[in-house]
């Protein structure tokens, strides 16, 4: 008797994760809602179509954290197309140098550079302290 497969949400995918202890951190990839058209190049481009071709898939994605705390944005992208990390979280105080202070032209080069490889620029990290009840921290 064949199996039918259920397709899970990511929410469903974690909660069994964590219920099994199969849960790891070594770069849970997003769903195709984080890495597909909402995030890519315009529709025209083909890119996205590719991404959305193959938005039901994992993904593998990286978080300069740790792993490329020490690349510039142009070796991100290099490194992450070359081993096939699709999307990437740049983290603030690392030496990509994407930080909240740049100027618009400065965020539009760092799109651009993202626009124009295989690797997604999925979101920006930061350490600031948003739960801290000291309002200059804060």
């Amino acid at each position: 008797m064949k199996r039918e497969r259920k397709e899970l949400s990511r929410r469903e995918f974690l909660a069994q994760a964590f219920k099994g202890s199969l849960f790891a951190t070594v770069g849970l990839g997003m769903s195709g809602r984080a890495f597909g058209s909402a995030v890519s190049a315009p529709s025209g481009d083909d890119r996205s179509a590719a991404r959305q071709k193959k938005a039901g898939r994992m993904k593998l994605g990286l978080v300069t954290y740790n792993l490329a705390k020490d690349w510039d944005v142009d070796t991100i992208i290099k490194r992450c197309g070359q081993t096939g990390f699709e999307g990437v979280e740049l983290r603030s105080t690392h030496a990509h140098r994407v930080e909240s202070n740049l100027t618009e032209e400065q965020r539009k080069k760092v799109r651009a550079k993202f626009e124009a490889s295989k690797v997604t620029l999925v979101s920006l990290g930061t350490a600031f302290e948003y739960h801290s009840p000291d309002p200059a921290t804060l």
